[in-house]
């Protein structure tokens, strides 16, 4: 399950009332960034059928389930700096991370577990 902390969840909350749309964010991963699987924050998109879902404090976080073992027991944070602010994610699945934090390289690929 992906946890969001309060700051990450303010953060959600602030540009869905800007925005509109549903209450989700949904947490995905693609190829790419320096450490080769790079984190997809999606705030008021649609959750998918096929998607796993869960809900705090009336946000609904959504992942797509393909990466379900990469994302298990990730914590999304939210840092609010005019300098490096951002996304901050802690997962106990990356074995490495990228400098910037948006990248990792799983500590085991999804088909080796």
């Amino acid at each position: 399950m992906i946890t969001l902390t309060d700051a990450a969840a303010a953060e959600i909350r602030r540009r869905l009332d800007a925005d509109g749309g549903p209450a989700v964010v949904r947490v995905g991963l693609k190829p790419g960034g320096c450490a080769g699987t790079k984190y997809v924050v999606e705030v008021g998109a649609p959750s998918r059928q096929d998607d796993g879902v869960a809900e705090r404090d009336g946000l609904v976080v959504a992942w797509d389930r393909e990466a379900a073992l990469l994302l298990e027991g990730l914590v999304l944070d939210w840092v609010d700096a005019l300098m490096g602010g951002g996304w901050r994610f802690a997962n106990p699945n990356a074995g490495s991370t990228c400098g910037c934090g948006e990248s990792f390289r799983p500590l085991l690929e999804p088909d080796s577990r």
